[in-house]
């Protein structure tokens, strides 16, 4: 049985949560700091600097949320296997040819 919100499938949903989940698990709430910002104690109104953060993670989920979690996963762990074979087999093909030289 296949349950949706309008044109949201339960898969989509739950995506979106687990984009948020990763991006929660990154930050501390209680003390929101990101590293690249202006100096902390520039900043006269706490709560405007809370709520930039808040807006900037809210945004950053939904944008992974939109683009897909698992294609990022599988782009990610495909472009991993185009850099292991540029990089692991020539390094293994040099490592036979010292060994059998030796």
């Amino acid at each position: 049985m296949r349950h949706s919100v309008g044109e949201m499938t339960n898969a989509k949903i739950a995506a979106s949560f687990g984009a948020d989940r990763i991006l929660l698990n990154g930050i501390d709430v209680l003390n929101p700091e990101i590293a690249g910002l202006t100096d902390q104690s520039k900043v006269e109104n706490p709560f405007k600097r809370r709520m930039a953060i808040s807006a900037f993670i809210i945004i950053l989920s939904m944008t992974i949320s939109l683009v897909g979690l698992t294609n990022i996963i599988k782009y990610g762990y495909g472009y991993c296997g185009c850099l292991a074979i540029a990089i692991v087999v020539p390094f293994l093909t040099v490592g036979v040819y010292k060994k059998r030289k030796a």
